[in-house]
């Protein structure tokens, strides 16, 4: 979210990687970000969510639903600053 607000910033956002959609949405980000850096437009910023199943001792399917119920609450998935928008959205 700070990000978002700096000067020279120009797309920030933030996307998890827990679901086969949240894969294809942050494919598409990345993406978008490559294109704008080929551009020269500014700084792009890409958060990812992601869990650790190993890590955190649980199964795949465990690690999903404590990252849905847990972290997504704190940090909301979606663009925090796209080229031709001011402030976050």
């Amino acid at each position: 979210d700070m990000l978002a607000i700096l000067p020279g910033a120009y797309y920030v956002t933030r996307q998890s990687a827990q679901t086969a959609g949240a894969v294809r949405r942050l494919k598409k980000a990345i993406q978008k970000s490559f294109e704008y850096q080929k551009l020269n437009r500014g700084t792009c910023f890409i958060e990812v969510v992601s869990n650790c199943p190993s890590g955190w001792g649980m199964t795949p399917i465990e690690a999903n639903k404590w990252l849905e119920e847990n972290m997504l609450p704190y940090y909301p998935l979606g663009d925090l600053k796209v080229p031709g928008k001011t402030g976050s959205n």
